[in-house]
């Protein structure tokens, strides 16, 4: 076959702008992370390199609603525990504010549906700009509307697959509230709901004020405001 490299070259012009030039600086700071990320695995003990985001992103939340305790591996429902007389849990879904604002589960089962939608669960969606956690996402885990939300998509797919909620459906339908990060500077959460869920009208709470919920949990969880 006739290779004609002029088309291939028409063809390929509108994806030209997706390649740009990597100057020193650029070099440098990939250097750096590089080692910062070796660094990293080895005090974590880490050995996925896929595990390099989630395991921060998970202390970090798991750290502004009072919990040590984090869930170390890749894989499981629950990414956090709580203190308390009962085990209690935190589900963490971690989302970019850049892109289609969506908390997602792979491979969701009806039996870790289960965990997810249950009564001692929490369900946090946390949405952030590259590492920064901008606005918080939570619910109690055993709302009906979003066990109802998933399940209807578990049923849809013959095998475990890629299920997902949008924030506007988890605000409106399944009683999501927007809570403020510690430590996120005056106003910015509210701005980002503004911006990018402009419709929802969704107030923006205090985190010192968030409880799960159950009264015979024993004192209520004061989460732990991480020192600046």
């Amino acid at each position: 076959m006739f290779y004609d490299s002029a088309s291939h070259a028409r063809k390929f012009s509108g994806n030209i702008s997706k390649f740009q030039f990597f100057t020193e600086e650029q070099w440098r700071a990939t250097n750096q992370f590089i080692k910062d990320c070796q660094k990293y695995a080895r005090v974590m003990g880490v050995e996925d390199a896929d595990r390099l985001l989630d395991i921060p992103r998970k202390a970090m939340v798991s750290r502004m609603f009072g919990s040590p305790r984090v869930n170390m591996e890749k894989h499981g429902v629950y990414a956090c525990r709580l203190v308390g007389p009962r085990e209690r849990f935190l589900t963490v879904k971690n989302v970019s504010i850049h892109r289609d604002a969506k908390a997602t589960w792979n491979d969701l089962t009806e039996d870790s549906l289960n965990e997810v939608c249950d009564d001692w669960n929490t369900v946090v969606v946390c949405l952030w700009d590259v590492m920064t956690p901008e606005v918080l996402c939570v619910s109690r885990g055993n709302n009906p509307n979003l066990r109802y939300i998933l399940a209807s998509q578990i049923k849809r797919h013959k095998s475990p697959n890629i299920i997902s909620i949008s924030i506007r459906d988890a605000v409106n339908r399944c009683g999501f509230q927007f809570y403020r990060p510690h430590n996120a500077p005056a106003g910015r959460a509210e701005a980002v709901v503004r911006e990018y869920f402009p419709r929802l009208g969704a107030e923006v709470h205090e985190l010192d004020d968030w409880t799960d919920g159950h009264a015979d949990s024993g004192p209520r969880l004061v989460p732990d405001r991480p020192h600046s």
